[in-house]
C-alpha cells in the first residue's frame, strides 16, 4: 500500500490523534493564546505533522534514495563542526524533536566524511525497533542504545565523530537528571549529553531541522560550549532547552507538540531535585 500525505492528514483528523495533548501543550507553552488561536496553531501542527509522517513512511519503505535526501535535506553553516572532526575530534550535537531529526541524520551522514553515532532508546516493540534500527543504519549512520553509550564515546573520544543526541525527550529516572525552566514551568532535562561532554571535553553544538514550505528543510548548526569542561554545571543542558524555547517562541508549528513534555513538572522538589539555568 502508498500512502499519501493527504491519507495521513485525514487519518489524524477522523482518529482525533492526541488532540487534547496537543492542544494542551499548546495551552502550557502560549497561556495568553485564545482558544480559536490554539486551534489554528494545532492545525498548523497537524498539516507538518502529517508532512513528517509521510516523510518517515518514506524513510521505512525504503522509497527515498540518496538524491532526494540530499535534495530534501541541506546542511547549513556546518563549518564549526567540521573544524573539530578535520582536527580528529568527536563532536556532540543535541537536537529537539523539530522538523524531520531523522531525516537530518540522513542528509548528516551523506553529506559529511566522519561517523554519525545516533544515541536512541530502544522501542518496546522488537520488530518495529529492529526496523528503525535498520532504517537509520541504511547510509551509514551507527545507531547506539543510550545504555551503551558511554562505551562508545571512550572508544571515539580521540577519533572524529559525530554524536547526534535528541535531547528534550522526558528522563525516566527524574532524580538522575537536571531540571530547568521551560515555557515558564520545571521539566526534567537528560544530563548525559552534558556529562559525558563535560568529562571528557568534547564540544557541544546545538542542531535543528528548519522545514521550508516548498517539502525541504535546512539543517542549522551552533556551539553550544567549543570547551565544556570550562563551563559550569548544568549550563549546557539549560543552554539547548533555552534555545528550544527560543525556537518555539519563534516559529512553533514543526515541534512535536503531541509529546508530553511537561507531564512531571508538577513533581519538581527543590530540596530533592537539582535545577540548572544558563
Amino acid at each position: 500500500m502508498f500512502l499519501t500525505k493527504e491519507a495521513i492528514h485525514l487519518l489524524l483528523k477522523v482518529s482525533s490523534y492526541r488532540s487534547e495533548v496537543v492542544k494542551s501543550n499548546l495551552r502550557n507553552a502560549f497561556p495568553s493564546l485564545l482558544p480559536y488561536q490554539v486551534d489554528n496553531l494545532a492545525h498548523k501542527f497537524y498539516a507538518y505533522f502529517s508532512r513528517l509522517l509521510y516523510e518517515i513512511y518514506l524513510m521505512l519503505s525504503g522509497k527515498l534514495e540518496k538524491d532526494n535526501v540530499n535534495s530534501l535535506s541541506r546542511l547549513y553553516n556546518v563549518s564549526d563542526i567540521l573544524y573539530f572532526l578535520k582536527k580528529g575530534q568527536s563532536v556532540f550535537l543535541m537536537v529537539p524533536h523539530y522538523g524531520n531529526w531523522e531525516l537530518g541524520g540522513w542528509s548528516l551522514a551523506l553529506e559529511q566524511p566522519f561517523k554519525v553515532i545516533a544515541v536512541y532508546k530502544p522501542l518496546s516493540n522488537k520488530t518495529f525497533d529492529r526496523k528503525i534500527y535498520d532504517t537509520r543504519a541504511r547510509w551509514g549512520t551507527l545507531p547506539v542504545p543510550m545504555e551503551s553509550i558511554v562505551k562508545y564515546v571512550i572508544k571515539y573520544r580521540n577519533e572524529p565523530a559525530v554524536f547526534v543526541f535528541i535531547a528534550d525527550q522526558n528522563p525516566t529516572h527524574l532524580e538522575a537528571c537536571y531540571w530547568t525552566n521551560f515555557m515558564g514551568k520545571p521539566v526534567p532535562v537528560f544530563w548525559g549529553p552534558e556529562k559525558l561532554a563535560r568529562k571528557f571535553n568534547i564540544p557541544v553544538f546545538w542542531a535543528h531541522a528548519q522545514p521550508m514550505t516548498d517539502s525541504t528543510q535546512e539543517i542549522f548548526f551552533s556551539p553550544i560550549a567549543t570547551n565544556p569542561a570550562q563551563t559550569s554545571e548544568g549550563y549546557i543542558t539549560a543552554s539547548f532547552m533555552n534555545r528550544l524555547e527560543k525556537l518555539l517562541k519563534s516559529v512553533p508549528p514543526y515541534w512535536l507538540w503531541s509529546h508530553r513534555r511537561w507531564k512531571h513538572s508538577h513533581k519538581f522538589n527543590p530540596e530533592i531535585h537539582k535545577f540548572v539555568i544558563v
